[in-house]
């Protein structure tokens, strides 16, 4: 776990704050030490469903290598082997944008070698890092486009408070 948070840490980048690389490191890793086929809160469901579908979208496992899903709870203590769903290789490019979720079971792989896991073997972190880096211009847009409308309707708002005071109700007939 330590690994991957370093490793994280150890990119340069001068776009990326290194506070934002660590924290979102350590969302993620929590995310696939946490991560159960049958989720508690539905605040944790919706966590792992964004998460496999990150990595089934990008065609990724792990954040830092497919080897971080080898500190998961579930995949530690099964007696199967587990591996997970949404990092698996698609056989068909059809398949591609269908997103599995939980864990897949192999009685034909060997318990102790995670290494012939059918799943993709590169982390997600630099693939994200790079979507980001792409799509950084949008993401401001829409950032202050949203910070725009809400100024101008916290400017209308402050105008229809002045306007009202202004009036005299007093005239208007009552039923």
């Amino acid at each position: 776990m330590n690994a991957a948070r370093l490793g994280f840490k150890a990119i340069p980048d001068p776009h990326i704050p290194p506070q934002l690389k660590q924290e979102v490191g350590n969302v993620v890793m929590d995310i696939i030490r946490d991560y159960k086929v049958n989720a508690s809160s539905s605040r944790e469901e919706s966590l792992q469903e964004a998460w496999d579908y990150v990595q089934a979208q990008v065609e990724c496992c792990g954040w830092v290598s497919f080897y971080n899903w080898t500190e998961n709870w579930e995949i530690q203590n099964s007696t199967e082997v587990l591996y997970p769903c949404s990092c698996e290789k698609a056989q068909e490019e059809d398949n591609r944008h269908i997103v599995k979720k939980g864990f897949c079971s192999n009685s034909t792989l060997n318990k102790n070698n995670t290494d012939n896991w059918p799943v993709h073997k590169e982390g997600c972190m630099e693939k994200v890092q790079e979507w980001l880096q792409e799509n950084l211009a949008i993401l401001l847009g829409v950032c202050a486009g949203v910070a725009l409308i809400e100024l101008l309707g916290l400017l209308l708002s402050i105008c229809l408070c002045r306007h009202i005071h202004s009036e005299d109700y007093s005239k208007v007939p009552k039923y």
